[in-house]
């Protein structure tokens, strides 16, 4: 062939061969959309994993402060009848406070378990007495200073506070359940949110698996994370008096 059309055909091959035929930027472009698509969905379930997670410890952590507040005032308390009358501690089912304690009847707390749920079923709430400590009391004009021993009678028995402590479970203007502690009945300070249940039981209400001289506390969280999912989480302690 003449040599002009040689060259013209050598350089039609170098054109050819510079770039990407339209095949492989097809084949390309599909790579790169699978591999973006992998990396979205990665990130997508990461973030869940991330928001499972953060909710899962929230409600951990609140349910772990709340069982130690809750403890710590129980180990105080005592199985105690100060006046021969009214026998401490009184535990009562979804609000209803009756007799003598009917000061701390309430409206139940509204719950979302079903039946069959973990947390499904009554919640039975306490009354108890703390010892008195007259000078722990911050109250200034007293002219005592705080030693952190209760106080003693004439006889060397502990003496009462006439105060009456109470664990109650309502349901707040925002619809959130708040595990309360409250003083003689009036609005108190909020131990826990989201509780779905509160159960504290004697051995009068489990004389099974409730010894003598003892309160079984336990709590039951659920919240719905921001995707709508469901987490739950169950803490349980059992406190000698």
């Amino acid at each position: 062939s003449p040599p002009g059309e040689h060259e013209d055909a050598m350089r039609q091959r170098r054109r050819s061969g510079s770039g990407f035929s339209l095949v492989e930027m097809t084949i390309g472009v599909a790579v790169l959309f699978v591999l973006g698509a992998g990396l979205t969905l990665s990130m997508t379930s990461l973030r869940r994993l991330t928001q499972a997670s953060s909710t899962d410890a929230k409600l951990q952590d609140e349910a772990s402060r709340a069982l130690a507040a809750i403890t710590r005032d129980l180990r105080r308390s005592g199985f105690v009848v100060p006046d021969g009358v009214h026998a401490f501690p009184y535990v009562f089912a979804d609000g209803d406070a009756t007799g003598d304690f009917s000061e701390h009847a309430h409206a139940p707390a509204s719950h979302a378990a079903q039946a069959g749920d973990a947390d499904f079923g009554p919640t039975r709430e306490i009354v108890f007495l703390l010892p008195q400590d007259l000078d722990d009391d911050g109250d200034p004009d007293t002219g005592l200073l705080p030693d952190g021993r209760p106080d003693l009678d004439a006889s060397g028995d502990l003496v009462w506070s006439v105060d009456e402590i109470s664990f109650v479970l309502v349901t707040g203007a925002d619809g959130v359940n708040v595990l309360e502690r409250r003083v003689n009945a009036a609005d108190g300070r909020s131990v826990a949110r989201n509780v779905e249940r509160v159960t504290f039981d004697t051995s009068a209400e489990d004389p099974v698996l409730v010894p003598f001289g003892a309160v079984r506390v336990r709590l039951w969280l659920r919240q719905l994370d921001e995707r709508g999912a469901l987490h739950r989480h169950v803490v349980e302690q059992t406190v000698r008096l």
